[in-house]
């Protein structure tokens, strides 16, 4: 989440965006699922290692920046998952938040 402020004698808003982790757990990878990630992993290390975790260069991506850029295809649908957040684990406000943009729910 980023919240914006203004500080006082500053006409400029002051944002957080400090990145942190949060916990996405998702019903169980089927095998044909997995193999196609993993195919595109091997396939983009053949062409270029991944040398750190995020490089935001999108001719030398980092592993982060690679899996950012895959197409939603390769992942479990957002109805799917299930969020947690390590900071807020009784906050059932982001629960909503994600479950009214198409997200959120029961693993099943």
């Amino acid at each position: 989440m980023i919240l914006g402020e203004r500080l006082m004698g500053v006409n400029e808003e002051y944002m957080d965006v400090t990145p942190r982790a949060v916990f996405v757990y998702t019903s169980r990878f089927e095998y044909e699922q997995a193999k196609k990630l993993a195919d595109q992993i091997v396939r983009q290390r053949k062409q270029w290692p991944f040398m750190t975790w995020r490089t935001n260069i999108p001719q030398q991506p980092g592993f982060e920046d690679f899996i950012d850029a895959l197409d939603s295809g390769y992942f479990p649908p957002p109805d799917r998952c299930e969020v947690i957040d390590p900071d807020q684990p009784m906050n059932t406000q982001i629960r909503a938040m994600i479950m009214m943009a198409g997200g959120g729910g029961s693993i099943r």
